[in-house]
């Protein structure tokens, strides 16, 4: 859990408060190291401003061995030494081995329980919003509370269907009743339109503008999404 407040590495003149900070290993380990003069890991140096700031822009500039120094950018060869992305990519203790998880939306829904846990979709389907926010964490084995019941109809009911056609999708089940009456009547899914009035009476469709109008409308710059 983190902790709201000043984040110790950056500017609180800049920053408003609010910062979550002491969120990963690596927030108090850059302190600890920082304040101490030290590199995370060892990698590199502590980054030393040369030319990179407005702060240590003077005036006047910079000549001889002072501009020289600038240009050589030093400080580059100090910190850019090769960080491999394991460390850059991952949480966690570097000196320990990194633990991937790697899962799609499906399978944490609709996949086998992993390290104990059930798979969330055993929860579901309640049709009650108490019980859907309070998920619970286990059930007794071969239980089926009022709660998990419709879940595991529904579980049944797409093993029936995917028995017989397995490129069914929920979505496509419930969108199948209106694209059948769509397709029995086209008709009546197509809106009305509506006929604008003129001076003559009701315009038929497609009717150009006429008059004073006429030349303005048929300008291209209209056509082409641009404005005068």
């Amino acid at each position: 859990m983190g902790v709201m407040g000043h984040s110790g590495h950056k500017n609180i003149a800049d920053y408003r408060g609010g910062v979550l900070i002491g969120n990963f290993y690596e927030e108090t380990q850059h302190r600890l190291t920082s304040s101490q003069g030290e590199q995370l890991l060892g990698l590199g140096a502590r980054f030393q401003r040369e030319a990179t700031t407005a702060a240590t822009q003077k005036p006047e500039g910079r000549t001889g061995a002072e501009l020289a120094a600038s240009y050589a950018r030093t400080d580059l060869t100090r910190v850019g030494k090769c960080v491999p992305p394991s460390l850059k990519f991952t949480h966690g203790d570097p000196h320990e081995q990194p633990v991937q998880c790697f899962a799609t939306v499906n399978q944490l829904a609709f996949g086998e329980k992993c390290l104990g846990e059930p798979p969330v979709q055993q929860y579901l389907w309640s049709g009650k919003t108490r019980l859907n926010a309070a998920v619970p964490i286990s059930t007794p084995e071969g239980g089926s509370s009022s709660s998990t019941l419709l879940g595991d109809t529904k579980r049944s009911q797409w093993a029936q269907v995917a028995d017989s056609n397995m490129y069914t999708t929920s979505a496509q089940v419930a969108a199948s009743s209106a694209a059948l009456q769509a397709a029995a009547n086209p008709a009546a899914c197509h809106t009305a339109k509506c006929v604008p009035a003129s001076e003559d009476g009701p315009a038929p469709v497609g009717r150009k503008a006429a008059r004073q109008f006429a030349a303005e409308l048929d300008k291209n710059y209209h056509a082409i999404s641009l404005r005068k």
